[in-house]
């Protein structure tokens, strides 16, 4: 038995970036031209909506990113307040976007894993302070308030959800993590579900298919999943594990701009036809691996339509 199982079987799953940054700022496609509070924003987003189409393309699970390099987390947590002085609503919002996708995703038994990163809220002025970052493998004593203060974040968020939270995939891990200090990380993440499955992101976003097979024997050794960022699907596993981890692949549907290839993240459109991505993803699942698709998510819970028309066609697989 292996504790990624559960993912195998259910073949392939779903990651959305739900950010302030694209879902509250007019000139975003996705936030459908509004800006609000941060509350208002997350009181925007229809979960049922948005899980029944999950459910109705058979998906299996979804990875959603608590936050990603700002101060706007999707759930409340006073660790997070009590260390920056930020006041709910003002970072941290007052409403619990996590436990309504849960709720919401739980009708249909889609399980819930959580994006969070390694390198904290970097572009804040005020919460950088508080958690500061220093990057490189010899800066491990000057980076330790950082992991601390950090881990402690997501420690709250995990004793918070217990087994709601299935796992976790964390982001920004290539800055020179030692294994102890990935550890820690995971350590927190299974504080309130020792059954929960991490991936940390040691490599980046590669570049197409050599350098999956040559960059994931970095994955971290205490992860269950891969972390599996590719510019593009395509990529093979060559076996079901990779240093004991689930042989995992992660990459987007939506169609980056001509001059920034990697820029196709939650955004619309789609590069790939429903009968490729059929076929993709049985062969990954024949293979023994498994595959979560990032998808362009609007600010009301509607999927973009062309990217919904090929989440059906998996349904099958």
């Amino acid at each position: 038995m292996h504790k990624t199982d559960w993912m195998y079987e259910r073949k392939w799953g779903v990651f959305l970036h739900y950010l302030e940054g694209a879902m509250n700022h007019p000139e975003k496609p996705r936030s459908m031209g509004r800006h609000t509070s941060w509350d208002e924003c997350i009181e925007d987003f229809d979960c049922d909506l948005f899980a029944y189409q999950l459910h109705e393309a058979g998906a299996g699970w979804l990875i959603l990113t608590l936050m990603q390099q700002t101060k706007y987390l999707l759930a409340p947590n006073e660790t997070f307040n009590q260390l920056t002085g930020y006041q709910n609503g003002e970072a941290c919002p007052k409403v619990d976007f996590v436990e309504r996708m849960y709720q919401a995703l739980a009708k249909y038994d889609i399980a819930l894993l959580l994006y969070f990163t390694g390198d904290g809220p970097i572009r804040d002025e005020r919460a950088s302070k508080i958690f500061p970052l220093v990057i490189g493998e010899h800066m491990v004593e000057e980076r330790k308030p950082f992991v601390e203060n950090w881990a402690a974040v997501a420690r709250e968020y995990s004793m918070r959800y217990g087994d709601k939270i299935k796992g976790w995939w964390q982001d920004g891990c290539w800055i020179g993590y030692t294994e102890k200090e990935l550890a820690y990380f995971a350590d927190a993440f299974r504080a309130g579900n020792p059954d929960a499955v991490v991936a940390q992101n040691v490599y980046g976003c590669l570049d197409r298919y050599g350098c999956q097979v040559r960059e994931v024997r970095k994955c971290a050794m205490n992860n269950e999943f891969t972390a599996g960022e590719l510019i593009d699907f395509g990529a093979l596993p060559y076996g079901p594990f990779v240093n004991q981890s689930r042989w995992h692949i992660l990459s987007f549907l939506g169609e980056a701009p001509e001059n920034s290839k990697p820029d196709g993240w939650g955004k619309p459109g789609c590069k790939y036809t429903p009968g490729w991505m059929f076929d993709y993803v049985d062969q990954i699942h024949r293979i023994g691996g498994i595959i979560t698709i990032d998808i362009c998510g609007y600010r009301d819970g509607h999927i973009d339509p062309e990217q919904l028309r090929v989440l059906r066609v998996l349904k099958t697989v």
